[in-house]
């Protein structure tokens, strides 16, 4: 009897398991489009023997039917790891490409106004000039080209002060968004423990948690670990992120002198990213779409002392050459300088100076040079008018010396008493100029034309004084070293399209290997539930068989 009903356990057991197929069968059909969801499979191993006779060494047992071992989710870990990793590798690079192509358009050398144009068109105006240089319609003309060179130089900075304002923004937001999937994995981390110390497998929340690992990696590299509870440790740039029970913040702080902001750990205060470290796939740190936009972005919207000679070298070679939209503005702020001021220092000639004044003090400074100076061309023989001007700031300073003498001394603090300099923000065309170009000093003081200043003023375009590469010494003109900024950021954005197009080649090939472990296949499913579907009616049969033998021989042993 005991052999029989035990045989009855056996259909039983078939039975019981061949419908735990067919339900996660069934699941894995009704998931077949649900995003992030990992296949499930049954696995069977053998119930305990019942030991029936025999000895020690050789004992008889009867199998007692079929177990499920565990139902498991379909996925390879290295895979995972691999998608992860080149998934922020072209976050990295993308982010950055993005930059580039938005940069490139602000200069309008693809489409709408070209700043080569509006340079070309001073040039031209100067030219004009050069033939009559008294003349007011070739005067008028270079004034309103220099309003357009201002405008046009002043609406591309702005443009770009903005866009790195808006790149802040999405660097803010997907900083919220690293918090957040922290905070949902800590989450799962304790549902998934929860479950499955009960001895249930949690693969659905499982799903979910590999979903934000996913999401994870592409916008900083991560690192994880499955604990042998279950629940996953993340790290982020080798700091912990997600531990035992807690997830860790980040936060914002503000970029000394800026509007810009950085993250850092909040628990510590330290910097989330190294950005002023060298950057290379052959060390590994290339990765995370939002350390990809801080290095494009920079920490700040530089001027050309910024580049100078003179300036913080460290400064310059670890965070503006490296920042697409620092760099470009840099040098583009140099090109505007460089002309302005040679255009301004043509028309208004100086030298240094040491002169006593009325009082008996005794100044040394930049000086108007009155023996080397033109003159305007109205009645009071304007001396002294530049014709691109600092805003609030009047280019000399009227003092008397000792002799009666008026000198014009070279001033550099505006009406607020800061240091003023000719930057593309600080720019405007004179306004003495713009209501009187008879102003502008190319007469002499007798009232004749002055050729020789329109020649110098021509002659600026053509002088190699400009240096883009300070390794290579190679000085350009105006014209050549506005190509040669345009060109680096070309150059840039061939190299990050490159880069991203391989990168998307291999994730989309890694995630194409990862869909073959874990997704689900229509077809192969439904052959599955045909044969658990054919398993629980074997099982049912053989249950029917029992059944009926049993029944016979109750019967005839109560006969």
């Amino acid at each position: 009897m005991a052999n029989g009903f035990g045989g009855l356990y056996i259909g039983v057991s078939g039975l019981h398991n061949s419908q735990n197929a067919i339900n996660t069968t069934s699941h894995n059909i009704t998931n077949v489009n649900t995003t992030g969801y990992t296949r499930q499979q049954v696995v069977f191993s053998d119930a305990p023997y019942d030991t029936v006779g025999g000895n020690s060494i050789n004992p008889i047992v009867s199998g007692l039917g079929v177990n499920v071992q565990e139902v498991r989710r379909c996925r390879d870990e290295f895979l995972d790891a691999s998608y992860r990793l080149e998934m922020g590798r072209l976050g990295f690079y993308e982010s950055q490409y993005d930059v580039v192509n938005e940069v490139e358009s602000q200069f309008g050398e693809l489409t709408g106004v070209k700043f080569q144009e509006i340079m070309t068109n001073l040039k031209s105006s100067v030219n004009e000039l050069a033939l009559s240089p008294m003349n007011a319609v070739a005067r008028t003309s270079l004034v309103q080209s220099a309003v357009a060179f201002v405008d046009r130089a002043k609406e591309i900075r702005k443009s770009l002060s903005e866009y790195q304002q808006t790149l802040n923004t999405n660097i803010e937001n997907m900083v919220a968004d690293i918090n957040d999937y922290a905070k949902k994995i800590n989450a799962l981390n304790k549902e998934i423990l929860k479950i499955e110390n009960g001895g249930e497998h949690a693969n659905d929340l499982r799903d979910q948690r590999d979903e934000l690992l996913d999401s994870l990696g592409s916008l900083a590299k991560i690192t994880y670990s499955e604990q042998r509870d279950g629940t996953v440790e993340v790290l982020l740039e080798g700091n912990t992120l997600v531990s035992t029970g807690m997830s860790f913040d980040i936060v914002l702080s503000p970029i000394e002198g800026t509007n810009l902001t950085k993250p850092v750990w909040e628990i510590s205060g330290q910097d989330v990213f190294e950005i002023r470290n060298d950057i290379a796939t052959g060390k590994n740190n290339d990765i995370g779409k939002l350390k990809g936009l801080l290095l494009a972005r920079g920490e700040g919207l530089p001027t050309y002392e910024d580049i100078q000679g003179d300036s913080d070298k460290e400064y310059l070679e670890r965070v503006i050459n490296k920042s697409i939209l620092m760099k470009t503005v840099a040098n583009f702020d140099k090109l505007v300088n460089t002309l302005v001021e040679d255009i301004n220092n043509v028309l208004c000639p100086e030298k240094e100076m040491t002169v006593t004044l009325e009082d008996g003090t005794t100044v040394t400074g930049s000086f108007l040079d009155m023996d080397k100076t033109s003159y305007g061309m109205d009645q009071d023989k304007t001396v002294g008018e530049e014709l691109f001007k600092r805003t609030s700031t009047d280019r000399y300073k009227k003092v008397t010396g000792a002799d009666g003498n008026t000198y014009y001394m070279r001033n550099n603090t505006n009406v607020f008493g800061n240091e003023s300099k000719y930057t593309i923000a600080n720019l405007e065309v004179n306004q003495v100029v713009l209501d009187d170009v008879g102003k502008i000093p190319l007469t002499s003081k007798t009232g004749e034309e002055e050729f020789t200043k329109t020649e110098e003023l021509l002659d600026l375009w053509g002088t190699d004084k400009l240096i883009f590469d300070p390794s290579t010494y190679a000085k350009e003109n105006y014209e050549t070293f506005y190509n040669s900024v345009i060109y680096d950021l070309a150059l840039t954005g061939e190299l990050m399209k490159d880069m991203t197009a391989g990168e998307k080649s291999m994730t989309e090939g890694l995630d194409s290997r990862r869909q073959e472990v874990a997704g689900v296949s229509s077809d192969e499913e439904l052959t599955n539930l045909i044969r658990f579907q054919n398993a629980y009616n074997a099982s049912s049969r053989y249950i029917t068989a029992v059944n009926e033998m049993l029944e016979q021989l109750m019967n005839k042993l109560g006969g």
